[in-house]
Formats: structure tokens, sequence, C-alpha cells
């Protein structure tokens, strides 16, 4: 391999020389599956005469190299298998390793990639490379050499990292390396906290041990500290004197962006972060270890270090508080220093520890965390969409002091929220200061306000007082973001108004806040502040007229930002107003339909948009509540038109994360119609043309059993939709892991049409499966050929197989069909099996039709509580629901008047008074 070629070529390509690209890339696959190439390649890594743009390149190329071939196994192609690196260049490169790592120490960038490479080889190679851990420990004795002392902790670091899940007996590797650096970087930390805490070269050797520290302690304790807590006693004093330490001149001389990746801050930032977890994990935290042998151990931590944890970080919090100059801190640090007083509140036994501070704590900490800044209002004028995700959407946490600060309040529980507040009243003049006039100081009073809210709705609090506070800021006209902060504040507690004419003066507020057209966030949580209150006459009878041009209105913010939100508001006035959003569906569905459509195909260029996701989720499920709230079956069909290139579009392009949604539509507007539209026909043509890559059995089995149902009556054996359902049907791997839902639909399509020709199949598939769908199958065939039927089974094995395995709780379907079939077998004739039995299948007959209107009754019941959102009243497990509701194509099958029409042939005995039982 030409080096001084190469070198060239590299740098040629960094110079934008489109041509020699094209140059380098030629010259890079020729010698990709030459021996030797990985080592020549680190080789140049630590070879200290590149240039540094040139060494990144090659450290590039290195790592890409370790990742795509040094673990080769038998199984990968022949052409993966040319480009192995070699157990003998694997040596080689592992011999050297701590050389080159200490040639590069100084490059942030190459030393990245080297430590990124080094965990690459260690997943692979950790058990045979006992070099590398000898090697590192002599770097770490090496203390009046920095270089090799921060080598040293870059490679502990990712050994620590390749770690870090271990449980159980692969922990002994863990242990026994820090059984074997923990004294030594105990040395290194005796020395630099003692001197080095406002040195950036120590801070960064500092950031680096926190790191190992997290990395040894992250999912269990290390048998070190286990076997003596004085060793742990010595760590939590470490991170408490870097977590305490106060803010330098030099650092505060810094922007805080600067500041904020300093090696000091950082290093301030992870002793938080490790204290937090320590006490979350092991110290009576929410997250306590579950870990048996652990207990005792949990025990001493709780005891002996929690309250002293909990002190200083009291102490910590109240300087800054009252000096952030000299004791600053990082977004980062205050989100941890948050979040562990949040594991004091929320954990089992710490909560008598942090009571006595906790209004201070809300008052000093939480508060001055949730200020608003100029940069915060300017985002709310300049970037909606990322001030809603910021500080009005509770589901998109990160880690700041803010979400901390939220995530802290919500966690109170509604009990130990009275053990700090005796009433509203007390809490809302705890809340607002003397400053009620500053707006930022108000706005961070009511975040507090709307955190407690799930704890207040709970209970007895006045929540109507609330209200009144903040009513005066819905009216601010001079801070918008004041009164979008108390119409969400009305969104908590709206529900609670009960005074008539606070209801109106909230009302009147939110609508002239909605009613206005520069704002959207304005808009937006104005008009879900009003969703709250639509149920109420006096809000709902205002609105009735105007309920065209509000829905008008929130498709046009949909349409224009990223408010996952709108499309719930929108759904909350279809739902209430549904008959005066009649006259208008059509255009409504046609105007979602498109903005779903503009959502789709941004999705198709990029499919990890979660948000965008949400945001045509929610379109969806506001289309699907239009086709739920119309009763005219020419609209619905029309809506199906409407509808099907969206579903198209989403089938050809697997935009499987909108399947469940459209499909959903889609089985709706068959069941209301109840028949097959022929747009929804190209549906389930073109789902079932896609079978092979994108079937999912059961979210498609709700609209496919709906065809089945309303379609296949009007179809013959020989239809195309018949014939791709039996073709998909017997295609046994895509059922694999979902054997019940092929024997459901299989059952649905035997009893819906004809399949005389396949019956023989059929029977003979079902033979092979569990007894219960065995047993619907051959029912199902029974029922509708019982001639072929009993000519292709064994009735001497059936018939006992089939009485023997009784559901405990059979839905109305599962009656039926044993009615149905019971019928047919006791019409034929000719049959000993049968007339051997004819006196026991007319009792089982007779019992069944007795059952029946319970098993109807349970049903309807189900049905109703449903509808009335009461489920909780009724205690069905989830899959005995689903089948109680599940629609099927017995449903509107009469069998009583079947029965009768049987019993008159004179073919079975029935007694009078079982008779009259069935009247």
């Amino acid at each position: 391999m030409d080096k001084q070629n190469l070198l060239l070529l590299i740098e040629a390509s960094l110079s934008n020389d489109a041509s020699r690209n094209h140059d380098l890339s030629h010259y890079l696959d020729g010698i990709e599956h030459k021996p030797g190439v990985a080592e020549f390649f680190f080789d140049l890594v630590g070879d200290n005469s590149l240039k540094a743009p040139v060494k990144l390149f090659v450290a590039v190329y290195f790592k890409n190299k370790v990742k795509k071939h040094w673990n080769i196994n038998g199984n990968d192609s022949w052409e993966l298998q040319q480009k192995q690196i070699s157990p003998e260049e694997k040596a080689s490169i592992k011999s050297k390793f701590v050389q080159v790592f200490l040639a590069n120490c100084q490059d942030n960038k190459v030393s990245q990639l080297l430590c990124d490479t080094l965990y690459l080889i260690l997943q692979q190679e950790i058990d045979q490379w006992d070099q590398l851990t000898n090697d590192t420990l002599q770097l770490l004795h090496s203390k009046d050499k920095y270089e090799y002392v921060y080598s040293g902790l870059l490679i502990l670091k990712t050994f620590m990292r390749t770690q870090r899940w271990s449980l159980g007996d692969d922990r002994r590797r863990l242990d026994l390396i820090v059984e074997n650096s923990f004294e030594l970087l105990e040395s290194l930390m005796d020395d630099l906290v003692s001197n080095g805490l406002d040195d950036t070269s120590a801070s960064n050797l500092i950031y680096q041990i926190l790191k190992i520290f997290k990395y040894a302690t992250f999912t269990s304790m290390p048998q070190y500290f286990i076997r003596d807590i004085g060793k742990l006693e010595k760590w939590v004093s470490y991170q408490l004197t870097i977590a305490s330490s106060e803010s330098s001149s030099s650092l505060m001389a810094l922007d805080v962006d600067r500041r904020t990746v300093d090696p000091r801050s950082k290093s301030q930032k992870w002793a938080f972060a490790n204290l937090c977890r320590l006490i979350g994990r092991y110290g009576g935290g929410k997250s306590m270890s579950r870990e048996a042998h652990l207990n005792q151990f949990c025990e001493l931590v709780t005891s002996n270090f929690a309250p002293e944890i909990l002190t200083q970080v009291f102490k910590i919090a109240s300087n800054w508080s009252q000096n952030p100059e000299s004791h600053w801190l990082s977004q980062k640090s205050l989100y941890y220093l948050i979040f562990t007083i949040h594991q004091f509140v929320n954990g089992p036994y710490n909560w008598k520890l942090v009571q006595p501070h906790i209004r201070e704590i809300i008052a000093h900490l939480v508060l001055p965390n949730l200020l608003p800044t100029d940069d915060v209002v300017e985002l709310y004028e300049s970037d909606p969409d990322e001030y809603y995700k910021r500080y009005i959407d509770f589901g998109n946490s990160t880690t700041t002091a803010n979400d901390a600060a939220v995530n802290l309040l919500a966690g109170i529980s509604e009990d130990k929220l009275k053990q700090i507040y005796s009433n509203t009243e007390d809490l809302v003049v705890s809340c607002f200061t003397n400053e009620k006039n500053n707006p930022f100081q108000v706005e961070a009073s009511l975040r507090v306000l709307a955190c407690f809210s799930l704890q207040l709705n709970q209970s007895d609090w006045d929540v109507e007082g609330i209200v009144k506070v903040t009513l005066p800021y819905l009216n601010a006209k001079e801070y918008p973001f004041l009164q979008t902060r108390a119409c969400d504040l009305i969104t908590c507690y709206g529900a609670g108004i009960r005074d008539l004419n606070l209801l109106s003066e909230v009302f009147q507020g939110l609508l002239k806040n909605f009613q206005q057209d520069d704002d959207p966030l304005l808009i937006l949580l104005g008009a879900e502040a009003i969703t709250v209150l639509i149920s109420r006459p006096e809000v709902s009878d205002s609105l009735r007229p105007h309920i065209n041009s509000i829905i008008s209105k929130l498709l046009k913010l949909s349409n224009e930002y990223e408010f996952e939100a709108v499309s719930d508001i929108i759904q909350a006035f279809v739902s209430e107003f549904s008959a005066e959003v009649q006259p208008f569906a059509l255009q409504l569905f046609t105007d979602l339909n498109e903005n779903f459509q503009r959502i789709m195909k941004e999705m198709i260029d990029n499919r990890n948009d979660t948000d965008k996701e949400y945001q045509g989720i929610g379109v969806l499920d506001t289309m699907l509540s239009i086709v739920n709230s119309s009763d005219n079956v020419d609209h619905v069909t029309r809506l199906a038109d409407i509808l099907r290139p969206t579903v198209l579009c989403t089938i050809q392009n697997t935009l499987d994360m909108f399947l469940v949604e459209v499909l959903s539509i889609c089985e709706t507007i068959v069941s209301k119609t109840k028949q097959v539209s022929q747009a929804l026909w190209d549906v389930y043509m073109e789902l079932f043309d896609s079978a092979s890559y994108y079937f999912i059995p059961d979210v498609c089995q709700p609209f496919w059993e709906a065809c089945i149902i309303y379609g296949f009556k009007d179809l013959n054996f020989k239809s195309p939709q018949v014939q791709k359902a039996i073709e998909i049907i017997s295609n046994a791997e895509l059922f694999e892991d979902y054997p019940k839902v092929q024997y459901e639909l299989l059952s649905q399509i035997i009893l819906a049409c004809d399949v005389g020709p396949v019956i023989p199949d059929i029977l003979k598939l079902s033979n092979t499966s569990e007894p219960c769908i065995h047993i619907e199958i051959v029912l199902s065939c029974l029922v509708t050929n019982p001639q072929l039927t009993v000519s292709n089974i064994d009735l001497t094995q059936f018939l006992p197989l089939w009485m023997n395995n009784q559901k405990k709780s059979p839905t109305v379907f599962d009656v039926k069909l044993q009615i149905l079939a019971l019928i047919s077998l006791l019409g034929l004739d000719g049959l000993s099996v049968i007339e051997q039995v004819k006196d026991e299948l007319t009792l089982k007959l007779v019992q069944l039709l007795e059952t029946l209107p319970e098993t109807m009754r349970k049903r309807q019941e189900l049905l109703d509580s449903l509808e009335n959102a009461q489920e909780d009243d009724f205690e069905y497990e989830e899959d005995e629901e689903d089948d109680l509701l599940r629609e099927t194509i017995l449903d509107n099958v009469d069998v009583l008047s079947k029965f009768k029409q049987f019993n008159s042939t004179g073919r079975i005995t029935v007694p009078q008074e079982r008779l009259r039982n069935l009247q």
C-alpha cells in the first residue's frame, strides 16, 4: 500500500476536488480486501506528522473498518470474509493500542474516535485482552504525566462503558477492574478535589473519573463498595464537594454556552447526576434497586448518606438562589439538583426528610426555574411550535431545570400536597408573591398551579378559587404569553367551575382569545380550554351557530403549525356538535384528508419524525370521529371515495405507523353503511396484494371481517375478492404468530359464502390446529355444507372433542354457531352416529338456546358500558372483552326462529315445558 499516494489522495479529497473524491474512493475500494489494511491505517493514526484533517479522516476510516470487519463469522458472505481482519493483525493492533492512544490524547476528535473504536473491539475481545488492563493501570500510576493519566482514564471509561449493563455473574469482570483501579482513582481524586477544582486540566480529569464512577454503578453496585461502605462515603464526599464548589471569576467570565461545556461545569453536572442516581437506586429514591443481595446495602445508604446528601443539596440550592454569580449552575446541573429532591419526594422512605423544607424549595428553587426569560418570550413569538413543545406539552421531556421543576411538582401526591399547603388559599398565596404585577413571576406562579392540577382535581380543593385568580390574566393583552398560560390553567381547572357568573366571564375571555388572528398559541390554548366547558349548556348553546367557522379556523391552524393538540380539539367539537357538523361533514373530512396527505408526503421523506407521526394520527382520529358522528349513509359512502387515495398511498408506501387508523376508518365506513363500496374493495385488494411484505394480521382483521360480513354476501366463490381471501388465509407463514386471527377470519369466510370446493382442504388444514380452533372451523362448515363436511370428518371423534371442549365464557357468536351446527347435524338423514346420540344433541341444542339471552345481555351490557364510559364497572379480561364485542356474520341471524322452523319438522322431540322457556 502506497502511503504517500494515499495521503495525497486524502488531502485532495479534503480540498473539495470532486474529481479526486472519485480517485480516493476507487483507491480505497481497491485496498479494502488486502491483508494488513486495518493495521496500516491504525499506524497512520499514530503518525504525528500527519496534518490534523488527514489524521481525522484516517481515524474515521479505521473505526469503520473495525466496525465492519473485526468480527466476521462463517454465516457472512464470501465478500465480507475476504475483508475480515486476521487474528495476527488484531493482535498487532491491540499490542500497539495504548501507544497510539497516547500519541493522540491531546486531539479530542481523534481520541474520541479511538475510544469509539476501542468500545467496538472490547465488545468482542474483552476476555482476550488482559494486557489492556495492565497497560491502563500503568498509565494511571504515572500521576506526574498528565497525558498518561488522561489516556488511562479515557481507556478505563471505555472499558466501564462496555460493562455498564452487566448483572449477576457477568459483573465479575467489572468488579475486578474496579478492585484494581479505584484506589488509584481515589488517590487522584484526593489531590484533584483538594487543589484542582478551578483548574481546567484537573477538572477534565475529574470529569472522566466521575464518568467512570457512573458506568461502574450504572445498573448495580460494585462489590468494592458493598463490602466496604466507607469507600462509598469517600466518593460521596468527593462529589458533594464538587457539586457545592463556588464559581470562579474565570469561569463566570465565559459566556453561558462556553461556560456550560467547560470541564469545571461538566464535572459539577456529573457530580449531581451521580448523587441523584445513588439516591434514586440505593438511597430510598423512587427507582430503588430490587436486587435482594443489596437490601442491607440500600438500608445503609438510606440511613447514612441520604440525610447528609439532602442537607448539602438544600445548601447548594440556597446558595444558588441567593448568590447566583458565585454559585452559578448549568441547566444540566440544576436539572439533576432538582431531580435529586424529586427522588426524596417520591421515594418510599425519605419524604419525612424533605417535607419540612419543601415550601422553601418550591419558592426558591422551583419557581425561579419556571420563570420565562426574554429569550423564552422571543421564542413564543418567533417559533410557536417549539415553544409549545418546550413549555406547554408535558410529553416532550428534556434534561433542563424547567422540566425537572415541572416533574417535581407534578410528582407530589395529593396526600403530600395537603401536608405542604393547608388549603387552596394557602397554596395561591404561597405561589403569588408580592410581585403580582411582574408578568414573568405571574407566569411561573400559574405554571406551579397547573402542575398541581391532577392532585387538586382529585379531592375537595377549591379549584374555583384558582380560576378566579387566573381570570384577570385571560385579558392581559400586553402579555400574550401570560394570556396563553391563563388559558392553560382554565383547561386544567375549568371543569370544576360551578358559579355561572364565573363561567360566563371565563368563557367570554376564552372566546375573545380564540377569535383573535395573529397569535397561534393563544388561539390553540383558548380553543383547548373551551373544549373543557362545551358540555355546559351555557357554553354549547352560544357556540352552536358558529361551529363551522370555529372548526375551519382550527383546520387552518393545523395546516400551518405542528400542534398535536389541534386534532384532539377538533375531535372534541365534532363529538359535541355532531348534528351541527353534519351539513359540512364532507368538506371537513376533505380538508382533514388533504391535511393528512400533506403530513403523509412529509413522512415518506422522513419516517423518523415522531412529531409528524403523532400529528398525522391525531388528524386520522378526527376523521374517524366524523365518520362515527355521521348518520347519512350516502354521505358516509362518499367519505370512502375521498379516503381511497389516502389509504392506497399509505399501503403502497408502507407507512405502517398510520395503518391502524386508516383501516379503522375504512372498517367503520363499512359497518355504518353495511356495504363495501368499490373504493373500499380497491383498498381491500391493494392491502392483500401487498400481503407478502406488509400484511399484519391482527391490524387488518377488523377491516377484513367487516368486508366479509357486509360484502361477501353478494359474491360467489370465484369472485376475485373471495379468491384473494382464500389465498391469503391459506398462507400459514403469514399467520405463524396469529393462528387465532387466521381461523376467526376463515370461519367468517365459510359462513359468508359458499366455499364448498375447498371445504375438504379447509378441514384438513384445521385438523392440525388447537382443538378450539378446529371445532370452530368444523362447526362453520357444518352450518353451510353439512353433507360435505360429515363426509370429510370422523364424527365419532369430533363429537366427543366438541362436547368436552366447551368454553367457560362463550360469546354470542359461539352460542349461535353451535345452535346452527346442531340444527344442521340433526337435520341430516341416514347417519347412525347422529341417531345414537340424537337425544344428547337435542338436549345440548335446547341448553344453548336457553343460555343465549343471558349471553346476549352480557354483550349489550358491555356495549352500553363502553358507550357511557363506564367500562370499569365490568370486570372482563381484555381478550374476553374483544371477543364479546367482535362483530360477526351471525349477529343478525335469528337462531330462535330457525330452531322453531326446524322443530316444526318433527325431526326432534323437545319437552313442552322446555319449549315454553324458549318463547
